[in-house]
């Protein structure tokens, strides 16, 4: 055990401290094990994600028209926006968990997927009552980081991988301070390149325009807002840099196809 952990060790200390990591930002909106009695979901559309694991017979999911029980050796997520339906033949328990990802699963395809629950139902096993708030918070997201590494690489959109250097600079402080109102012009300033250049490069490394990128990332931003805090629309439109209330409802809508504050009434609806 000592000679066969030492060796792997070894293999691994050839690397220096890693810096160059992606940051995954995750927003746990409601957890919970559940005795159904009974269960009939009809056509579901929701703005978040929703994972599911049911350990025991009961449930029937429905997708693309084609209805299946639950496998107990199986979690199940569904991106935002992904439609499915779901019913029931006897009572039974289910474990479920809704929640909200920043990039880059943002461009996960809305699509049911299947994860093989391994140890994530034994991490799902550790919550504890209600009271371990801490221990609560530190093991969900341990699920839904663990949930979401093993999403296979096909249901992301396909980006090219290599980014410019000056590029992840821009990307960087964007993501830094998704609320300013950011402009071509000064990230160009700031990066040291033209307007065709720095776009070019841009589109190439990401997949969008810088244009979606800011725009993306300051309605995620907005979202993140209306979920963890309790700032009026109002404050978060003028906060965001947005022309005034109705700018940015227009803008949210568009984006995630609910007005901010019906976006707001619905995720509270499941937090509580």
């Amino acid at each position: 055990m000592y000679k066969s952990t030492k060796r792997k060790l070894q293999k691994k200390a050839i690397y220096n401290w890693q810096q160059d990591m992606d940051k995954f930002i995750v927003f746990p909106l409601s957890w919970g094990f559940f005795n159904v009695e009974e269960w009939s979901l009809v056509q579901q559309f929701r703005p978040y994600w929703t994972l599911y694991w049911h350990p025991f017979p009961g449930a029937i999911l429905s997708v693309n028209g084609t209805d299946f029980e639950p496998d107990p050796e199986t979690i199940y997520l569904f991106p935002p926006y992904t439609k499915y339906s779901g019913k029931y033949y006897q009572s039974f328990i289910q474990f479920a968990v809704h929640f909200l990802a920043e990039s880059p699963f943002d461009r996960v395809v809305n699509k049911m997927l299947k994860i093989p629950a391994e140890n994530i139902s034994k991490s799902i096993m550790k919550l504890d009552h209600p009271k371990n708030k801490l221990h609560n918070s530190i093991i969900l997201e341990q699920i839904i980081l663990s949930t979401l590494s093993k999403i296979p690489t096909e249901a992301f959109e396909s980006v090219q991988k290599v980014i410019d250097s000056r590029i992840c600079d821009a990307l960087n402080f964007i993501d830094r301070n998704p609320g300013m109102n950011h402009t071509i012009k000064s990230l160009c300033k700031m990066t040291n390149m033209s307007e065709n250049n720095f776009h070019r490069h841009f589109v190439a490394g990401t997949g969008i325009t810088p244009k979606q990128y800011i725009i993306k990332r300051k309605m995620e931003y907005t979202r993140m807002l209306l979920v963890k805090t309790e700032k009026s629309i109002d404050e978060i439109a003028l906060e965001t840099g947005f022309v005034d209330r109705y700018h940015f409802s227009k803008m949210f809508k568009k984006y995630f196809s609910y007005p901010p504050a019906s976006f707001r009434k619905r995720v509270s609806s499941h937090s509580n």
